[in-house]
């Protein structure tokens, strides 16, 4: 059997965006994301006739939930616009780990906020639940990302020294090397 490599919860993504902006903005990452799910289901109508059942399946539902730290970003207002006005949104679930060259795989889907709930702990940051209605999609693909949304998607570790240009952000950056599976058991310990 072919090696199959599993889905890390941590690398998959809710992007959104209103779809009136759609030609003055690109999608945003939802900042402080917890959870996100994604649930694709389809059942049968079934009529029960004399001599036995006949089934005819529906179109499939989508829905999609997520919880997140509340924040001040102009997406988690947006959101809020959504519920609130109903505003459109264009959604997208990106997978940070799957790409196609220099394409990410994604589900891209329209729908709108159809609930929002916010739980504010006195001792806990503020965070708020939301369930989507999907009505169009989804639809599976390759998407492009920005530089700011890989940034905020591909956080690695970065050594304590100063970037000198561009920063790489492929845990060499400052001096620092990433940690890999193969670091399990290396090191020294320091002379006395």
């Amino acid at each position: 059997m072919a090696e199959v490599t599993t889905i890390e919860g941590k690398q998959v993504f809710l992007l959104v965006r209103k779809l009136s902006e759609a030609t003055k903005t690109v999608g945003q990452i939802v900042p402080f994301q917890e959870s996100l799910d994604f649930e694709i289901k389809t059942d049968d109508d079934t009529t029960t006739t004399k001599t036995g059942k006949v089934s005819k399946p529906t179109d499939p539902e989508t829905e999609v939930k997520t919880k997140f730290i509340d924040n001040f970003s102009n997406i988690a207002d947006q959101l809020y616009d959504s519920v609130l006005d109903g505003d459109i949104l264009d959604v997208w679930i990106v997978n940070y780990q799957r790409k196609k060259g220099a394409k990410y795989f994604a589900w891209s889907m329209r729908g709108k906020v159809s609930e929002d709930s916010g739980s504010n702990d006195a001792d806990d940051n503020s965070e708020r639940e939301l369930t989507f209605k999907i009505t169009a999609g989804p639809k599976r693909g390759w998407t492009d990302i920005t530089a700011e949304t890989e940034a905020a998607m591909a956080y690695v570790f970065r050594g304590i020294g100063k970037i000198e240009g561009e920063a790489k952000n492929d845990g060499t950056d400052g001096g620092g090397l990433a940690w890999t599976a193969e670091d399990a058991g290396v090191g020294t310990l320091p002379e006395a």
